[in-house]
């Protein structure tokens, strides 16, 4: 808005400056051109010409800042398009708890496309309005030969390749070698 009404101001100062030459220029026909005549044009020419550059100044500065705005605006439609998408993408899914005490999102069935097969995605990622899906990974430090105190370590995982999240799948059921000299 300001720039229409910088060009406005600046386009009303030119015509300021054109009236009098044109005023001038019918006194000329009425009488015979004096010398002061031809000076008083031409400072008014090279006047008019100073108004017509800033203006040209104005208008292209004016441009500048409406494709700037343009760009801006399809930045944002295209943000908008994307959370538009994310809306209808994440009601394909519902919170699930998984029995090691773990959540993840799940695809719902009813929301299944032709051979797509069942999966999670991250909870963390989720709410950062990206889905991620989780894959199934072994935990290095499962060793179903370790002591008592290694029992609780989780055989699997799902973790997410893109926040490192990982929820626990299943708990070693090796029985401690304590337990079975004892009879217990």
């Amino acid at each position: 808005m300001e720039d229409i009404i910088e060009g406005a101001k600046t386009f009303k100062a030119l015509w300021d400056t054109l009236k009098p030459l044109i005023n001038l220029g019918e006194a000329a026909k009425d009488q015979g051109v004096p010398s002061d005549f031809a000076e008083e044009l031409n400072a008014k020419i090279v006047e008019m010409r100073s108004v017509v550059t800033e203006a040209q100044t104005h208008t292209i500065e004016a441009n500048e800042r409406i494709q700037k705005r343009d760009k801006r605006i399809q930045e944002l439609e295209a943000k908008i398009a994307e959370y538009d998408d994310w809306e209808v993408e994440k009601k394909r899914y519902e919170l699930v708890r998984l029995k090691l005490q773990g959540l993840v999102y799940s695809l719902r069935k009813e929301c299944k496309r032709g051979s797509e097969p069942d999966h999670y995605i991250c909870a963390v990622c989720y709410q950062d309005r990206r889905k991620s899906i989780l894959q199934v990974q072994p935990n290095p430090e499962h060793n179903p030969m370790k002591t008592l105190s290694q029992i609780h370590i989780p055989m699997y995982f799902l973790a997410c390749s893109r926040c490192g999240e990982k929820i626990q799948l299943a708990l070693s059921t090796r029985k401690s070698s304590r337990s079975k000299a004892s009879g217990k």
